[in-house]
């Protein structure tokens, strides 16, 4: 409300929050964490700004995604089980946020089209973060081998401005 109530237009909205493989369900509201932090917390404040990016001259929203989305369940989003009570699996819960960040800006950029305005989903790759610090070992060990690949938090960042800033 602060943000909308000062500015006129935003030029851009990039939605990176993000939490990974927690190793016990927890929930928010009853609803599964994963979700609620890496998607409905950008669906929210997407939709609140939405007017700002559109009134820019030209707005941008970039949700930060991951190549995790293939481990969503097989069905896709299981909105039938948002609790994540049933079979909580962190890979899956992890996967499954990302398709739905996916999704939402394939169809955010539907409904923009007639405006200026548009939206991306991107995956800025493997940043030296401590976002996977929920890792079992097995994974780990794959991700220390990776450290010489990771990107450095500016270079990961670069991905995201890239997006937000091109023409």
């Amino acid at each position: 409300d602060e943000v909308a109530a000062a500015l006129p237009q935003l030029d851009g909205l990039i939605c990176n929050a993000g939490i990974m493989q927690l190793p016990t369900l927890e929930q928010v509201r009853g609803l599964e964490k994963h979700f609620v932090t890496n998607h409905l917390g950008h669906f929210i404040l997407v939709n609140r700004l939405l007017e700002r990016v559109i009134a820019a001259p030209q707005g941008r929203v970039v949700m930060g995604s991951s190549g995790n989305w293939r481990n969503a369940p097989p069905g896709g989003i299981q909105f039938d089980n948002l609790s994540g009570e049933r079979d909580y699996d962190p890979t899956a819960a992890y996967g499954q946020s990302k398709l739905a960040n996916g999704l939402f800006a394939r169809e955010l950029a539907r409904r923009l089209a007639p405006t200026r305005a548009t939206a991306n989903a991107l995956r800025p790759g493997v940043i030296l973060t401590n976002l996977g610090r929920h890792q079992p070992a097995k994974e780990l060990a794959g991700r220390l081998i990776g450290l010489t690949f990771m990107k450095s938090v500016p270079a990961g960042a670069a991905t995201q401005v890239y997006v937000a800033t091109h023409p």
